[in-house]
């Protein structure tokens, strides 16, 4: 289509020229597209969205099953989230997606969220829900009061060996029940507060660092660096120890100072073996900013972890912008991309989901992408 030919030049169309005479993109490159919990409750829901999502012509779906200490699978660890009535709903969403997936010939991701505990003002309605159970699980701000409930999420501790076990055992849970092809993470990193406030100065935290944060500001930022990192460490063992071919990626800021801020130390985690791909979220509308995005996240990798491209399509009006930023990114080296999210292609159930789009724009959205990715 026209635009593809107008924004590779270079480089960028040596590059695309060299990928489709060794074999096409189609079978070299990651395409990837998120599936949040926003977007089913039934179990017809799922068996439409896998359908849906190996239409646009995309080889692996990151699932999300997890939002906030609650799933979407039969757990023996959490209750079933609060999306799906608190209660199960007779059906097995995680399998179900696994299924079709596999009859389609997909990779299917789990997706978990790490750190969150909650959403919302109000509490849960589940009295087994982690967010009443464990209290002392959630990080402290600089005024010492435990974070509040809030339109967002109130996040647990990664510097709590409790909770660190308790996340690495619904992995492992995923990793033994389920043949995915790995656990993908998400939200692997200290809360960004709404109002700004620094996370945690628990008294526990405080002891481990032994100082005053501010009067040791990098010493302290290196110090939940090292908290999250070990975090991904045990739910790697957790997952190894479940099921060895089960791998684990992760979802990761783009820019390097937003991952220093929140204690995403990538590097560390690809030097000791950590992940098996990266996927940092380059979400951006303009073409500097991704750009830059790009730069500083496309080396994260080195030479041994694959670095996938998110892109963020529910948000470019022309379709013609997504297409250009997954050519940039193939241009420069990426292992492929991750569309976020379904919800920018197809209806979603929960007309507040992340990315839904007016039904214009997601039809012409989805007919452009078949097209651009050469599905009939």
């Amino acid at each position: 289509m026209a635009t593809r030919s107008r924004s590779i030049t270079g480089r960028g169309l040596l590059a695309v020229l060299l990928l489709a005479f060794s074999g096409g993109l189609e079978a070299q490159e990651v395409r990837a597209l998120w599936v949040t919990r926003w977007d089913y409750r039934s179990e017809a829901d799922v068996r439409s969205l896998i359908e849906r999502a190996a239409s646009l012509g995309v080889g692996r779906v990151l699932f999300q099953v997890r939002g906030n200490a609650s799933v979407f699978y039969p757990s023996a660890l959490e209750p079933w989230a609060a999306e799906l009535g608190s209660a199960d709903p007779g059906f097995d969403p995680l399998a179900v997606a696994l299924e079709e997936a596999q009859r389609r010939g997909l990779a299917l991701e789990a997706w978990i969220n790490v750190m969150p505990l909650w959403r919302g003002t109000k509490p849960p309605a589940d009295s087994n829900h982690a967010y009443l159970l464990h209290p002392e699980w959630r990080v402290v701000s600089e005024s010492g009061k435990p974070q509040q409930r809030n339109e967002h999420y109130v996040c647990g501790n990664p510097v709590r060996q409790d909770f660190r076990a308790h996340v690495a055992g619904i992995a492992a849970e995923i990793a033994t029940n389920y043949a995915v092809d790995a656990v993908h993470l998400d939200y692997i990193r200290y809360v960004l507060d709404l109002e700004g406030e620094d996370f945690s100065w628990d008294a526990q935290s405080l002891a481990l660092f032994g100082g005053d944060p501010k009067e040791q500001p990098e010493g302290w930022l290196c110090f939940k660096a090292e908290q999250v990192t070990g975090m991904v460490a045990e739910i790697r063992a957790a997952v190894r120890a479940a099921r060895p071919a089960c791998r684990l990626t992760a979802a990761v800021f783009a820019p390097a100072a937003a991952r220093v801020k929140v204690g995403q130390d990538v590097e560390s985690w690809v030097r000791q073996g950590l992940v098996d791909a990266l996927y940092p979220m380059c979400y951006a509308e303009t073409e500097q900013d991704y750009a830059q995005r790009l730069a500083e996240s496309l080396p994260l990798g080195g030479d041994s972890v694959p670095v996938i491209v998110g892109i963020a399509a529910g948000r470019h009006a022309d379709p013609a912008q997504t297409f250009l930023q997954i050519e940039t990114a193939r241009a420069q080296g990426a292992a492929g991309v991750a569309l976020f999210s379904y919800s920018a292609f197809f209806p979603s159930p929960d007309q507040g989901a992340l990315g839904q789009a007016p039904e214009p724009s997601r039809d012409a959205r989805a007919g452009a992408l078949r097209r651009f990715f050469g599905e009939p």
